[in-house]
């Protein structure tokens, strides 16, 4: 592949969007299709639509504008340079509905709103092969009542050479 220019991003606002959607990997019956690769990136570049068994899909997670954050660190030898994201997530609140969910160590496939919102607006952390997981995290935080913290659950969720750009409709949990 030769070289492409990118001196001239089109797309360069900090921080993601404010939701972030989360799935089992046992509730997918058929994972989108990739783009066709004929374009640098295509074969990051998920276009179709994940499927769900009936009754299932995403789960929406309001979070913290000023607290979530995506890293996607290079790791790995130079002849097998890979990724492995990792993502911190405020969810506010005292909600034990969430804190036994995020403990229960399912294979997750999360989408995070990285570049508004809408279709063809996210990145997908985890695939089936290599899921998205929730990794151990400072927990829970009661905040003070003078102070700037504010109550909730920090969460960091984490998966290996799994990130793709997911372009495809985002099909919510009824």
């Amino acid at each position: 592949m030769d070289l492409i220019d990118l001196s001239n991003p089109t797309i360069n606002r900090p921080g993601i969007g404010s939701k972030v959607w989360i799935a089992e990997l046992a509730h997918i019956t058929t994972f989108g299709a990739f783009a066709t690769n004929t374009n640098p990136g295509d074969e990051f570049r998920i276009t179709g639509d994940h499927v769900f068994d009936t009754g299932k899909g995403f789960v929406a997670w309001e979070t913290e504008d000023d607290v979530a954050n995506l890293k996607i660190p290079v790791t790995g030898a130079t002849s097998s340079l890979g990724y492995k994201p990792e993502m911190s997530v405020f969810l506010p609140g005292l909600d034990p509905a969430r804190l036994w969910s995020a403990v229960q160590n399912k294979k997750l496939i999360v989408l995070v709103s990285a570049f508004g919102c809408g279709a063809g607006q996210y990145i997908q952390l985890g695939d089936e092969c290599n899921p998205a997981r929730f990794m151990p995290s400072d927990g829970f935080n009661s905040g003070t009542a003078g102070g700037n913290d504010a109550r909730g659950f920090t969460l960091k969720i984490g998966s290996n050479f799994s990130v793709y750009a997911y372009e495809g409709d985002v099909t919510p949990y009824p």
